[in-house]
């Protein structure tokens, strides 16, 4: 059981250094919570806590992972020092098409190889049901974050136009209430397959403060 849109392994370092101190982390996204698990081999005096909605994806790092809804945060206001998170980017990795032409597929619905949580963000294409459900997700955050929020975000491209994602993203968190300390901007490769294989090539990393 793979998922596609893992941390980039490069990213652990800076992640380090932005929650070095914290007594703990959430990553409410958390995916396999493989990168998590590595990031706390890192930062031994943090307690790391995972949230995934999918439980295959969320049973493979059992002893931080749990079965969640980021939406619904099994967590006390202000219990968690800080938030890591990286959202799925409401690009085509949403593509429900369970294709069968023997090309090589990296989506969400392909990796779990089954339709995807009715809650899952992750099968929402960039538009107002995307948003909408991210304000929900950011407010959660904001109620359970004591200190602040990481977050790992990147632009897409549609039909040959950038969608601004980060812009979107950072204008929300502020907006509700977190405020923008220190931004890293990265170039990385990204997802080469599929027709498109043009791709935004920079990262964000972007440390919010309550």
């Amino acid at each position: 059981m793979k998922h596609p849109a893992r941390y980039n392994k490069s990213f652990l370092p800076i992640f380090a250094g932005l929650l070095k101190g914290s007594k703990s982390v959430l990553d409410p996204m958390a995916g396999t919570g493989e990168r998590l698990k590595e990031l706390s081999l890192l930062l031994p005096d943090t307690n790391f806590y995972g949230i995934e909605i999918e439980p295959e994806w969320a049973n493979m790092t059992p002893e931080i992972v749990k079965v969640g809804n980021i939406l619904k945060l099994p967590f006390e206001n202000e219990s968690v020092s800080n938030i890591l998170v990286s959202p799925p980017y409401g690009n085509r990795m949403a593509d429900h098409h369970n294709a069968k032409d023997g090309s090589r597929r990296t989506t969400y619905r392909h990796m779990l190889n089954r339709p995807l949580s009715e809650e899952s963000s992750a099968g929402m294409h960039w538009g107002a049901r995307y948003r909408e459900f991210h304000i929900k997700a950011w407010i959660e955050c904001y109620r359970v974050a004591e200190e602040g929020l990481v977050l790992n975000i990147k632009n897409h491209l549609c039909n040959g136009e950038e969608i601004d994602v980060v812009k979107w993203h950072v204008d929300t968190l502020t907006n509700i209430g977190f405020k923008v300390y220190s931004t890293y901007e990265i170039k990385c490769n990204g997802n080469r397959f599929g027709a498109n294989r043009k791709r935004v090539e920079n990262e964000y990393i972007i440390q919010f403060k309550k």
